[in-house]
């Protein structure tokens, strides 16, 4: 009888044992993983803050060639100052020498 208790406990303490490595491996696991998503956290908020960049460089590099980005909504007033001017410049009331050149402008010399 006492060799079997004996057997039992021996059984026991090797099943505690495993138990105590598996536990100490899953929280290594765990840490492990909240690692990676500490990680992945960062890489994410660095996308969002590369893709901020690049619009803002976009945006930037617009201005400075006085181009209006198509993904950007333009004001109303802006865009009917605009349309106005096209519709101006296409019947040449922008400027004098837009409307009709003179003869001797177009040919350099009047003709009769």
């Amino acid at each position: 009888m006492r060799r079997i208790l004996h057997c039992g406990h021996n059984e026991t303490a090797e099943l505690k044992y495993k138990l105590f490595e598996v536990q100490k491996e899953l929280d290594e696991a765990n840490d492990f993983i909240a690692e990676i998503k500490f990680e992945l956290d960062s890489v994410d908020i660095l996308a969002l803050q590369n893709q901020w960049l690049r619009d803002e460089l976009m945006m930037l590099k617009a201005e400075e060639m006085g181009v209006i980005h198509r993904d950007l909504e333009e004001d109303p007033a802006t865009q009917r100052e605009r349309r106005s001017y096209r519709q101006q410049v296409s019947a040449g009331m922008v400027s004098p020498q837009l409307e009709s050149p003179l003869q001797e402008q177009r040919y350099g010399r009047k003709l009769d």
